[in-house]
């Protein structure tokens, strides 16, 4: 059927009886490799580890008042492979370390080709082991010498005992027959190892109606915003800002007060009317939007788009 990849001088070639027997050494000579770079990962930690050991021993023998200044603003970290080779950009969890099997080698190519047209600006995904047919017990291994490892399955099935091991291993194990279902799990993993972030979310809005004269014993006159709740429900200890010609003004962290009539409330729906005092605020005009609103953490969404277009676009050739 020919061959794959780039042969180099002096690489050696071996005559079998059929496929089938060419198959079985050629999954036979990756295991061994798979093995040697397995040791030679281990190798690596340990050396890792007595420098780690001999670093603290050496700042061990300095002052207290000393240790205290050179003390890491987070908890040490093992060094793992990413620390190692270089994949991670200072933290381990950067990289999601992917190993894979499929039912034919056309599908391990369409699968590589995503995985290597995916982005890497925050996280990003590794293919370090893949080969046609189930997993094996040298993918179990090879994973659990990997931070961030997942087994990744299409089109083929793990064996009960294979299945039990992963388990146990707590390597997450996933088998899928749909490609774009493969595609989704792989950018869900790595969605799930970015940060959260900090989005605003919009409680209520009021349109500001008339402006409303405040006095009380003892103090001056102020101006509060007599509103109409256009859209939820604003409240009044949440954070406030005002809006004019749909730019923000002010803000501030609560209103000071909310009134209902002459009854003091602490949220209004929508339809309702009510005056809402914003200290440090009073110049209001027509056309002003006042609205409550929080801060909330979201999870985050790994963008896989270019690489599904550009897997597309191959396809289509």
């Amino acid at each position: 059927s020919g061959l794959r990849g780039e042969e180099s001088y002096g690489d050696e070639g071996l005559c079998v009886k059929n496929e089938k027997e060419a198959k079985k050494i050629i999954e036979y000579r990756k295991d061994q490799e798979a093995y040697e770079s397995i040791w030679s990962v281990r190798a690596k930690e340990a050396e890792a580890h007595i420098k780690l050991r001999d670093a603290a021993s050496a700042g061990d023998k300095k002052s207290s008042s000393q240790r205290r200044k050179s003390r890491p603003s987070s908890p040490t970290q093992d060094v793992t492979l990413a620390d190692i080779d270089g994949d991670g950009k200072g933290a381990a969890n950067e990289t999601l370390h992917i190993i894979l099997r499929a039912d034919c080698q056309g599908s391990l190519e369409a699968i590589g080709d995503y995985l290597q047209l995916l982005p890497d600006h925050q996280v990003k995904a590794k293919l370090v082991r893949s080969a046609v047919g189930p997993p094996t017990a040298t993918d179990l291994a090879a994973a659990e010498m990997l931070s961030n490892a997942c087994l990744v399955l299409f089109n083929v099935k793990a064996a009960g005992s294979i299945a039990k091991e992963a388990d146990r291993l707590k390597l997450p194990l996933t088998a899928h027959d749909v490609i774009y279902n493969l595609f989704d799990d792989v950018c869900g993993k790595l969605s799930a190892m970015l940060p959260p972030v900090e989005k605003t979310k919009v409680l209520g809005s009021a349109e500001f109606l008339q402006p409303l004269k405040l006095s009380s014993a003892g103090r001056k006159t102020v101006t509060a915003a007599g509103v109409r709740v256009r859209n939820g429900t604003i409240v009044r200890k949440a954070r406030w800002r005002v809006l004019r010609d749909n730019e923000e003004i002010f803000t501030t962290d609560e209103a000071e007060s909310m009134r209902h009539f002459k009854d003091s409330v602490e949220s209004m729906p929508k339809g309702e009317e009510c005056g809402v005092l914003l200290h440090g605020f009073e110049d209001f005009k027509p056309g002003d939007m006042l609205q409550s609103y929080e801060f909330v953490m979201e999870p985050s969404k790994f963008d896989d788009s270019a690489a599904r277009r550009q897997q597309q676009h191959y396809n289509t050739k």
